[in-house]
Parts: C-alpha cells; sequence; structure tokens
C-alpha cells in the first residue's frame, strides 16, 4: 500500500522543478535580449566613429594635409632644415665612399702587356705544320672501337687549338661547366678553337642514353667501346691519337686536361705561347724526372716490371703530370707511330709523356710548374687578390663552383692582350 506522505512529497517536487525550468528560461531570454540592445549601442558607436572620421578625411585641405596634423610655419621650416642637413650628411658620406674607391682602385694591379695581338697572330701563323700522316693503313691492334665518331669537329680549313679531355661518361656537369667556361669554341674572338672530351663506355643504360643525347647536341664526344676505368686510360689515349691524327691534323696546339682542371686561356697564349712559339717540337708541362717505378700492387699507379724495358725497370723516363698539359700538334702523327711498337703502360701520363715521347726525336720538354697550383684556395686567392698580378694560368678546380667562379674573374681582369683577343661577346657590359 503507497504511503500518502510519500506520493505528496514527489508531487511538490515536480511542480518545483517545472517553476526552475521556467526560471531559467526567462533568465535566458532576458540574457539574449540585453546582449542584442548592447550590440546595437556597440553599432551606433562605432557608426558615429567612422561618420566623425569620413567628416575630418572630408576636411583635408587642397594641398593634401590634414587640418589635424598640419604644421606650423616654424615647424615646417624646423622639417625642412632637418631634410637638408640629411641630404648633406649623405652627399658627404657618398662622396667619401667614391674617394675610397679610387684610392682602392689606385692600389690594384694595373696590368701590361709585352705583346699585341699582331704577335699571337704572327706566333699561331708561323707554327710549323704537321709532317704528314705515318702508317696511314697500320692500325694499332689494341685501338678501341668507335662508338662516336664525330669526324667533322675540326673540317674548317685552321685549327689553333685542340683542347682534349679524359671525361668519364658520368661527368655531364663538369663537361657543360668547361664548354660555358675556358673550353668553349668561341672563347676568342680572331683564334679557332675546338674542343673533344675522350670517353670510354659504361655500363648504365641511363649514362648511355645521355651520353648519346650530349653528343647530338655538342658533337664534341668521341668514345671508344672500353670500359671507362682507370686502368684503361691508356686505351683513350690511343683513341685521341688515332682520332686527331684522322681527322684533326693540322691542329697546331693540343692542350690535354683533366675535366676538373681550369686553365686561364688568354694567359696561357701571353706567358706560355709567347715563350715556345719558335720552337718546332715542345711539350709544356709540369714535368717529372727520376720518378720511381711504383711496385705496390694496390697502388693506382702501379706498373707491372714485365711491361717495362730493362733500362727503366726502376726509375721511369721524363713524363709530364698529365693535369695541364700544352704541346705542338705536329707530334701527334710521330706519337701515334711510335705508340705501334711500345707496349701499353696502364699510367696515362707515363705512357703519353713519358715513354711514347721518348720515342719521338728532337723534342724539346719546357716545365710550367710556376705557371700552375693544384690547390684552390691559392688559385681562388689570387684571382681574387686586384691588388696583385695573376701569375698562375692551370688551377685545380674541383670544388663546386670554383670553374665558374674563376672564369668571372679572368674575364674581369683580362690584361690589355687578353682584352684584344677575347670575344667580345664575353666581356661583361660596363653600363
Amino acid at each position: 500500500m503507497v504511503n500518502l506522505g510519500e506520493c505528496l512529497h514527489q508531487r511538490r517536487l515536480a511542480q518545483a522543478e517545472k517553476i526552475l525550468m521556467y526560471v531559467i528560461i526567462w533568465a535566458c531570454f532576458i540574457f539574449l535580449h540585453l546582449s542584442f540592445q548592447r550590440t546595437k549601442v556597440i553599432i551606433k558607436d562605432d557608426t558615429e566613429e567612422l561618420e566623425r572620421f569620413v567628416a575630418e578625411k572630408e576636411n583635408i585641405d587642397d594641398d593634401g594635409t590634414d587640418d589635424v596634423f598640419k604644421l606650423s610655419a616654424e615647424d615646417q621650416e624646423v622639417v625642412r632644415r632637418k631634410e637638408e642637413d640629411e641630404l648633406a650628411r649623405i652627399k658627404e658620406r657618398d662622396a667619401k665612399e667614391l674617394v675610397r674607391l679610387k684610392e682602392e682602385r689606385a692600389r690594384w694591379f694595373k696590368p701590361v702587356s709585352k705583346y699585341k695581338e699582331a704577335d699571337v697572330m704572327k706566333w699561331l701563323g708561323q707554327r710549323p705544320a704537321s709532317k704528314g700522316r705515318y702508317n696511314e693503313t697500320k692500325v694499332h691492334p689494341n685501338l678501341p672501337k668507335y662508338l662516336i665518331q664525330e669526324r667533322d669537329i675540326c673540317s674548317i680549313n685552321s685549327v689553333d687549338f685542340l683542347l682534349y679531355f679524359n671525361s668519364h661518361p658520368a661527368n655531364f656537369e663538369r663537361r657543360n661547366y668547361l664548354r660555358k667556361t675556358w673550353a668553349g669554341n668561341l672563347i676568342f674572338k680572331n683564334l679557332v678553337v675546338r674542343t673533344i672530351f675522350v670517353l670510354g663506355n659504361t655500363e648504365s643504360a641511363e649514362q648511355k642514353k645521355k651520353v648519346e643525347e650530349e653528343s647530338k647536341m655538342y658533337h664534341d664526344i668521341i668514345q671508344g667501346n672500353i670500359n671507362d676505368t682507370y686502368r684503361n686510360i691508356s686505351l683513350k689515349v690511343l683513341l685521341m691519337l688515332d682520332w686527331v691524327h684522322h681527322y684533326c691534323p693540322h691542329a697546331k696546339y693540343v692542350i690535354k686536361a683533366d675535366d676538373d682542371f681550369y686553365v686561364n686561356p688568354y694567359l696561357m697564349i701571353e706567358n706560355m705561347i709567347s715563350e715556345i712559339w719558335k720552337k718546332p717540337r715542345v711539350v709544356m708541362c709540369h714535368t717529372k724526372t727520376n720518378n720511381p717505378v711504383i711496385s705496390e700492387k694496390n697502388s693506382k699507379w702501379y706498373i707491372s716490371e714485365d711491361m717495362l724495358p730493362k733500362e727503366h725497370k726502376k726509375k721511369l723516363p721524363q713524363f709530364c703530370a698529365g693535369y695541364v698539359v700544352l704541346f705542338t700538334g705536329n707530334l701527334i702523327p710521330d706519337l701515334r707511330k711510335v705508340a705501334l711498337d711500345t707496349p701499353i703502360i696502364p699510367v696515362d701520363d707515363v705512357y703519353l709523356f713519358g715513354f711514347l715521347m721518348k720515342g719521338v726525336k728532337d723534342v724539346e720538354f719546357i716545365s710550367a710548374i710556376n705557371h700552375y697550383t693544384l690547390s684552390v684556395d691559392t688559385g681562388e686567392k689570387m684571382y681574387r687578390n686586384y691588388e696583385k698580378e695573376i701569375k698562375l694560368v692551370a688551377v685545380s678546380a674541383w670544388q663546386e663552383g670554383t670553374m665558374e667562379h674563376l672564369w668571372d674573374k679572368t674575364l674581369d681582369r683580362l690584361t690589355p692582350l687578353g682584352k684584344e683577343l677575347v670575344n667580345p661577346n664575353f666581356i661583361p657590359s660596363e653600363s
């Protein structure tokens, strides 16, 4: 039986809850009403503020000066004097900077040249021609098969300089840097330059495709069907000798360089060609004499004793460090002839400029060590220092950006002879 008191208590609770709910609803309604009224007041205040701002803007004088910020005549005079003082200070600073620059330029080394372009043209015009081709029909038994031959590179009647680089198929960027800088065909105004990159083969399908595309674009790749390794570079020497003998025998000078080396072509003419132009058969390089044979089999310069003639089992003949070598083009036929009867030495510098050159008669070696450096930093510092003469013709440039930087400095610091020789399209505008 349900207790009557409990029923009355529960009913009263329900009524109280209903009343409380009504109170909460009314409180929310009142809160929303008051918030709306406050928002209307804020909007009204903002509108009035905006109207006052517009009214002030409409009060601007014809000279564009706001009445609120208009200066008195006295204040305007103060501002004018400050502006004049600032302008005078700027002019004084610029004048001092101009004096400083003039003093700095006065300290710069001013290059002079003993020779004129006419002298260079005489040197090259009187260059002894090649004696002709020997053993035209005889081919070296180890001559690699041509994959890319490019027979027309030297089809022009006269070639003053043939630049020859041993390059690996993967060195696309190095070759492009060379083409854009000192090894380009158009670096001289009146001299003829031709460039070849001698490559071996590669197992990489991607590299093969890129080399083919590169050859079609630039037509300066000579490629043989040999694995492109250090020990096979001497086979690339045979490829070079054969190609030059048949397709560029009229080159007056050959410049052999590594593809990570920079050569200043204008200084090479002024400081090196000027020294050798009268000599009929000459090699100019970093000469190496009394070098022992490397017998350590793990060395990249290892030469087996079986490959060497008796007189050179212990000591190598004089040869050139091959990073940059300048030699007369008329040596090519003789070198090719000597190669037919000389064992291949798997160190290309020793093979080409040592054993092959030893077999050629009447060749004069001249040291160029004072013109070269293997130090990137030494070369960079010399080319950056405007207060001293640039004496280095060849600089190691294996670090990224070095080739382009040295080329820019070369063009910026040309000697009087260099300015006569350079293609004017390479000179930055002075405007």
